[in-house]
């Protein structure tokens, strides 16, 4: 019994790892579907878990450093694994600090642009800006994609093209198959959205991007060069 009881406090951590789920969520799946073994109960007493009351007033439950810990060293330091414990799924208004955090690692140029596309995305939204995925690793954002459906897209055939916009890993989270998870979920969002190809795009001169993309099975299909001038 001990055994199968420290076997489910670990399912219950990996579960709030990726981020704090409402109190009434984590006692609806947990609590009430394993009334014969004190999951929950151990895991408090042994001070894994750790109940905070979020800006809406709801109270959230997420994993304290000593489960962050337990998870690593039992889930990832026991098997040797080295690949970082990442979870891609739609962004939330919870992630809006990191992903502004990072959409300016990404693109510094834009200033405060960010600031408003990221309220926007979470209002009324963006134009160009459909889906926002998140990979999240524990507590630690380890990157994100922005997705759009194009009506067009260079070297495409088909109309309605599934784009992605912007892409970004973290660099401790590099050559980790982080990204290529992102894309992966990005696709099959594009495939949801009825697209039969999928598409993106890089500055010329941007080498490691190019590396980047045909390393996710994209093929290269021209280098455009724009231009604009004011009337």
């Amino acid at each position: 019994m001990a055994d199968s009881l420290e076997a489910l406090i670990l399912d219950l951590l990996e579960w709030l790892a990726p981020r704090p789920r409402p109190y009434a969520e984590v006692m609806d799946a947990w609590r009430t579907s394993c009334p014969q073994l004190p999951v929950w109960e151990d895991a408090n007493e042994r001070g894994l878990l750790e109940r905070r009351r979020c800006g809406t007033g709801d109270t959230r439950v997420g994993l304290t450093p000593a489960g962050r810990e337990l998870l690593r060293r039992e889930r990832r330091v026991s098997t040797g694994a080295t690949r970082p414990h990442v979870v891609v799924r739609p962004a939330d208004p919870d992630d809006a600090e990191a992903w502004l955090q990072q959409r300016h690692a990404l693109w510094p140029a834009e200033g405060d642009a960010h600031a408003n596309d990221v309220a926007g995305y979470f209002g009324s939204g963006v134009p160009g800006l459909d889906r926002v995925l998140i990979a999240w690793d524990d507590e630690v954002m380890a990157g994100f994609a922005e997705l759009s459906i194009r009506p067009y897209a260079e070297g495409c055939d088909t109309r309605a093209v599934g784009f992605l916009e912007g892409w970004y890993v973290a660099p401790a989270y590099r050559q980790h198959g982080v990204g290529r998870s992102l894309v992966s979920a990005a696709e099959q969002w594009a495939r949801s959205q009825g697209c039969r190809e999928f598409a993106s795009d890089a500055e010329p001169e941007n080498e490691l991007g190019r590396a980047a993309h045909l390393g996710c099975g994209f093929e290269e299909v021209g280098l455009v060069r724009c231009f604009r001038k004011s009337l």
